[in-house]
């Protein structure tokens, strides 16, 4: 018997295995994202702590005021900083981002908002990552 090749077999038992299981792996049930991260500050360059932060996002093609909401509500940690994954089923693709920024009451700073465009969404969403930082105004 021949020996056999270390890098082949692993590949063939999980081609045996997904076919047994009978698993599609049509662009429907594909992750494509992106990481996002970032920190929010104030005009001063400090951190602003307990920012609720939401993050959506859009195909390029329909970049606008309108986006799928896709990260719930995410809190700044305690310099001010954010991360998420976000995405949906699909084929990998670009999509435009956007961030809107809620600091906390007693901080008198204002709501604000930016966005990113040709962010990379990909199977791999740690290996496509994008930061978004966002300076606040005073209200």
């Amino acid at each position: 018997m021949p020996p056999r090749s270390a890098g082949r077999f692993p590949v063939a038992a999980l081609l045996i295995a997904a076919a047994a299981c009978n698993l599609d792996t049509s662009p429907a049930d594909v992750f494509a994202g992106a990481l996002v991260t970032g920190r929010i500050e104030s005009e001063a360059g400090f951190g602003v702590p307990g920012t609720l932060v939401r993050l959506g996002f859009a195909p390029d093609s329909a970049c606008g005021p309108l986006f799928n909401e896709t990260a719930g509500t995410l809190l700044t940690d305690s310099v001010g900083g954010y991360s998420a994954i976000i995405g949906a089923r699909g084929a990998p693709q670009t999509a435009c981002v956007r961030l809107i920024a809620t600091p906390p009451a007693a901080s008198g700073l204002a709501v604000d908002t930016i966005g990113a465009m040709h962010v990379a969404f990909t199977e791999n969403p740690e290996q496509s990552t994008v930061q978004i930082d966002l300076v606040l105004p005073p209200k």
